[in-house]
């Protein structure tokens, strides 16, 4: 649908982010740090969260975001087209104590990895790193 479509759609996937981190952050002990972190991928922090509970979240978003009717707009607001489906492909990974000083690269390369293997099965769904 070309660059300015695919703008909307990264402003809707963040807004679905937001949204669901604004409904995380009333549950207690719990953060959630959405970011976009390039071109079209986005990061989520959530501290102190173990992996399977990351993953059932990443679930939760990755349903989120499939159901959601997205709409194409003209640059005046008329309707182009609606009903299309954006579906995410999510890598989720958990911080090792090990790591040390490289904790974050390992983090993003494994949660990286985890994403590409999410998309060569299918896509539209979530993979967990593998430790």
């Amino acid at each position: 649908y070309g660059h300015r479509i695919g703008d909307q759609a990264l402003v809707t996937v963040g807004g679905k982010l937001m949204g669901y981190g604004k409904k995380y952050g009333t549950t207690p002990n719990r953060s959630f740090f959405p970011a976009r972190f390039g071109g079209e991928e986005f990061v989520v922090v959530m501290p102190g969260i173990n992996l399977k509970d990351a993953a059932q979240d990443a679930e939760n978003l990755r349903a989120i975001i499939e159901d959601y009717n997205f709409i194409i707009r003209d640059y005046n607001g008329q309707v182009l087209e609606k009903g299309i489906k954006i579906t995410v492909s999510i890598g989720v990974a958990e911080l090792e104590n090990a790591w040390g000083d490289v904790a974050g690269e390992r983090l993003l390369d494994q949660a990286d990895k985890a994403m590409y293997q999410a998309k060569t099965a299918g896509r539209n769904r979530i993979c967990l790193a593998q430790a």
